[in-house]
């Protein structure tokens, strides 16, 4: 079986096809890539705006549409900008599995900063040290986590926090 997968590995990365297999410099060490994958993370957010009113996500009875979700994650990577956050800035997520926690990732993603998940079951002094740790500027969190993140709010007198459902 190794054999048939090899052969159809090099034939799909060979010269000009489109999983063609590149060797790159990244940060000093050299990688192989595809040759023609986009290039970031907001490269492919970008991408997906060309599906315009087709389905992006659904939760329970709520839905949102590619569109949707590129103006809300606008909004969202403006009000950031806003707040003084850019490129290698890091910004926490705290919640559950709620359509915002997409939202607010590609919205990070979006302006260079630095996505920081925060574990939705950690206990404030979990939160504290994950927080402190990771050197964030900006929380976003959902009700849940947002109650044991004013438990130990003291201790973030700069962090700017925004709150989710």
């Amino acid at each position: 079986m190794y054999k048939e997968l090899d052969a159809a590995w090099t034939e799909l990365t060979q010269p000009g096809q489109m999983f063609e297999v590149d060797t790159v410099d990244a940060l000093g060490r050299t990688i192989k890539t595809f040759k023609h994958a986009p290039a970031s993370l907001r490269d492919i957010w970008l991408l997906t705006a060309a599906h315009g009113d087709k389905d992006h996500l659904v939760y329970q009875d709520e839905r949102w549409t590619y569109t949707e979700a590129h103006n809300e994650v606008a909004a969202i990577a403006a009000w950031l900008t806003a707040q003084g956050i850019g490129q290698h800035d890091r910004v926490a997520i705290a919640m559950r599995n709620y359509p915002e926690w997409m939202l607010a990732y590609w919205a990070i993603i979006s302006i260079g900063a630095v996505a920081v998940g925060m574990n939705a079951w950690w206990v404030p002094d979990e939160m504290k040290y994950g927080l402190e740790d990771s050197d964030v500027k900006v929380l976003i969190a959902d009700g849940e986590r947002l109650e044991r993140f004013l438990q130990v709010r003291d201790a973030f007198p700069d962090m700017k926090v925004a709150g989710v459902r």
